[in-house]
């Protein structure tokens, strides 16, 4: 799914990834996903969503071919955006939302500022800096720590080692 981080090959990377998954989330939870939910191959990772657990909801990051900006969203060979919506319940907008236990947040692949190396990429495609809500964010791959920022926390896999809950994050929350 994403990389094969310290497994053997990616068949025993997305093993773990779907066993770890469906011992987090049950059947009838609904999960956000920010972003970068497969590289590489996106025809042969794709149909592994489906093996997960949940309802989910896709916040797509730039990684995903169904993201706005990016080049290869549409081409004569793939309606990327078509792809995605045959395995996820559902594709959603960064923004603003209300969500249990957390309450209002600002939902984005992208944190204000940070990337994996020097230079921020994609500034069209971040949140804006002067948000009076909590950030929930994706992108850093766990490179800075679960809360970057005392108002913004990286949700992803890396991050986390799995899902995280919704308690989970209000019970570690910097903010709260």
């Amino acid at each position: 799914m994403l990389t094969t981080r310290d497994m053997d090959d990616m068949d025993a990377h997305n093993a773990h990834v779907i066993d770890t998954w469906n011992a987090t989330v049950a059947a009838d939870d609904t999960v956000l996903i920010l972003g970068d939910v497969v590289m590489g191959d996106r025809h042969a990772g794709l149909p592994l969503v489906d093996r997960l657990n949940g309802r989910k909801l896709l916040l797509p990051g730039n990684h995903d071919h169904n993201w706005l900006h990016n080049p290869r969203r549409v081409t004569a060979a793939n309606d990327w955006p078509a792809i995605y919506a045959r395995h996820f319940d559902a594709v959603i907008a960064d923004g603003f939302h209300t969500l249990p236990v957390l309450g209002d947040v600002f939902l984005s692949h992208f944190p204000v500022t940070g990337d994996h190396g020097p230079v921020d990429r994609h500034p069209e495609a971040r949140p804006p800096a002067d948000l009076t809500v909590p950030l929930l964010h994706g992108h850093l791959h766990g490179d800075r720590g679960r809360f970057p920022t005392p108002t913004s926390v990286d949700v992803g896999w890396d991050a986390w080692g799995g899902p995280v809950s919704l308690q989970a994050l209000a019970d570690a929350a910097a903010w709260g």
